[in-house]
């Protein structure tokens, strides 16, 4: 039989002439290239589908491409691709402008019941294969991938089955890949990063698994979309290197883990644009939400985000122009991506030779800022940042410069035991998880209210400096502070009512020009075991309210009998709680007053109940 099938072979190429053979592989349905070829089907050469197929060789390769794959795709559905109809007329065919070959296949929602043949892969000049909104079922054949010429493939909302054809990765001039709204299983190929002009990745509402490969080699990639599915990992931070990027549509996976900061970057690109798009919710993130995406992202879900606790990332400064080649360059930060910390290297710098005066600090582009002298870089939810700043007793002579106030993850900064003058500025109360702060030295001026923003505050000392002025009555909003340490300054005013830090410990304010009277609020601080006031200007009596002080943090009952007590240095008039005598350090018979009697204490003064242990490596009262 194949001797007598060759015999007709030989025949028909007779007939069609030199230069007319048409040879094509025949595939299996998954994809598999066949060892014997076969020529075109006569069917194609009647002149009637193709005219003058003797010239058209590509064009009745097609033909028979479409009549082998038409049983296969429409299923149910009827098509009129048959034999006595011209190719051209064929439902949803549309041909080269050439009108040599088939350019675009164009079957949306045409009621397609069937399968994808791999016989399609052999539609050598086809553009365009939009076959979405059907009933299609089976897998995806790899033989797609040897369409060289196919710009825009669509199979979106059908019920395709099965994974991902790596070999899609092959179509080297794929502008739009939309497989969405199936049934897709498997990872993600990291070979669809080969398409370097890919522009539109659709892959929402499959069960598609794994983790979200580095498709960075799409460089002209605007929109990738990959929600409701099962992946799995962190959200990607290769996306912030493609500056064509518009549209980042994650939600409804299970990603985990913190929003990358280098994300911020798209921002001053098409992401920040009126088309911008960025949807993260239904995952299982952690840690903050980079500012830029929240505020400048037109369409975003983070409130979604920030509704199930994540608050915004502390704010990453611009880095000066002068500076950014210093601290943009992995010799510094080790990863010139990581805006925060290239933020806080411009920060450092700027501040750098205002801070030290004659000292020495070897803060520098030719070295590691891990290497920086005091500096501590930590990992934290929102990148690598200075964590720590510790150079006590480090001979600093020069000022505070603002730019401290710039490093967002600062969590310590330790400047006391050095000779700096000026003032304080107020851009350290930007710095949101500031939780100690110690300032020595010839520090002049007030004290600035912003400090009173720095919510994760623990430890403030001040002490040992040359500060004017109030008081800020914003202290109290430091509900976390546990030592308030100013002794040893120039204060005045009255003492203001700092009860709402309602976990302090030590209140020191010794040795200043504070006037007015001794308040009666810190009886109130269950947690309170050290008020030191002594060596100001107060008047008036001791009020009956700190007899609490006795039974609390100050009982002589307490372990450790820290209890302290200095009222001496005032101009203090009336009775001394008797209670107060009990607490294990104490001045109170320094100041010439009697006992007060019954009758002159509060009779039904409700103790406070114990508060809570004392923070864990809190410092003593300073001063």
């Amino acid at each position: 039989m194949f001797a007598r099938y060759a015999s007709f072979a030989a025949s028909f190429l007779l007939v069609l002439g030199a230069g007319a053979v048409l040879a094509f592989a025949v595939r299996s349905g998954g994809g598999a290239t066949a060892t014997a070829t076969s020529v075109t089907l006569p069917e194609c050469s009647n002149g009637t589908v193709v005219a003058n197929p003797s010239a058209n060789a590509g064009l009745v390769s097609d033909c028979s491409a479409l009549l082998r794959a038409k049983d296969a795709l429409r299923g149910s559905a009827s098509l009129n691709w048959s034999s006595g109809l011209a190719i051209a007329s064929w439902e949803g065919v549309t041909l080269t402008s050439a009108g040599d070959r088939v350019g675009r296949i164009q079957l949306e929602g045409k009621g397609l019941s069937g399968t994808l043949p791999a016989a399609l892969g052999d539609l050598g000049g086809l553009t365009a294969l939009n076959l979405s909104r059907n009933q299609l079922t089976g897998r995806i054949p790899a033989a797609l991938g040897d369409l060289s010429r196919l710009g825009h493939l669509r199979l979106n909302n059908n019920r395709l089955t099965g994974g991902i054809p790596a070999e899609l990765g092959n179509l080297s001039r794929l502008s739009y890949l939309h497989l969405g709204h199936n049934q897709l299983t498997g990872g993600i190929p990291a070979k669809l990063g080969d398409l370097t002009g890919l522009s539109h990745l659709f892959l929402p509402s499959n069960q598609l698994t794994g983790t979200i490969p580095d498709l960075s080699g799409n460089t002209w990639l605007e929109v990738l979309n990959l929600r409701g599915n099962q992946l799995s990992g962190t959200v990607p931070a290769w996306p912030s290197g493609l500056t064509h990027f518009k549209r980042l549509i994650l939600n409804g996976n299970r990603l985990t883990g913190a929003i990358p900061p280098v994300l911020s970057k798209l921002t001053q690109h098409r992401l920040g644009q009126r088309s911008g798009e960025l949807r993260l919710s239904g995952n299982a993130l952690t840690g903050c939400i980079p500012l830029p995406l929240r505020k400048d992202v037109p369409t975003n879900d983070l409130a979604d985000l920030a509704l199930l606790g994540l608050p915004d990332c502390p704010p990453i400064p611009p880095v000066s122009p002068s500076l950014r080649d210093e601290c943009d360059s992995d010799t510094v930060v080790g990863d010139r991506d990581n805006l925060g910390l290239v933020a806080d290297c411009s920060a450092l710098l700027q501040a750098k030779d205002a801070l030290r005066g004659s000292a020495s600090l070897n803060w520098s582009s030719e070295l590691a800022i891990t290497s920086w002298d005091g500096v501590t870089v930590s990992f934290t939810y929102f990148g690598d940042r200075v964590s720590s700043i510790d150079l006590g007793s480090k001979g600093l002579s020069g000022t505070l410069p603002a730019d401290l106030g710039y490093l967002g993850g600062l969590g310590r900064l330790n400047l006391a035991g050095n000779q700096l003058y000026g003032s304080i500025p107020k851009e350290l109360g930007n710095l949101s998880r500031l939780g100690y702060l110690h300032l020595g030295g010839s520090l002049g001026g007030s004290i600035p209210k912003e400090l009173g923003n720095l919510a994760a505050l623990r430890y403030l000392n001040l002490g040992g400096n040359r500060l004017t002025g109030d008081i800020p009555a914003e202290l109290g909003n430091l509900t976390k502070l546990t030592h308030l340490l100013l002794a040893r300054n120039r204060l005045t005013g009255p003492i203001p009512d700092l009860s709402g830090n309602t976990g302090l410990e030590v209140l020191n304010l010794r040795i200043n020009r504070l006037s007015g009277n001794v308040p009666a609020w810190p009886g109130r601080l269950t947690h309170l075991k050290r008020l030191l006031l002594n060596m100001n200007q107060l008047t008036g009596t001791i009020p009956p309210a700190l007899g609490a002080l006795a039974e609390a943090r100050m009982s002589p009952q307490r372990p450790g009998r820290v209890g302290e007590l200095l009222l001496s240095g005032n101009t203090l008039s009336g009775c001394i709680p008797p209670a107060l005598r009990t607490v294990p350090t104490n001045d109170l018979a320094s100041l010439g007053l009697t006992d007060c009697t019954p009758a002159a204490s509060p009779t039904a003064e409700a103790s406070p109940a114990a508060g809570a242990s004392p923070a864990a490596g809190a410092s003593p009262a300073a001063g």
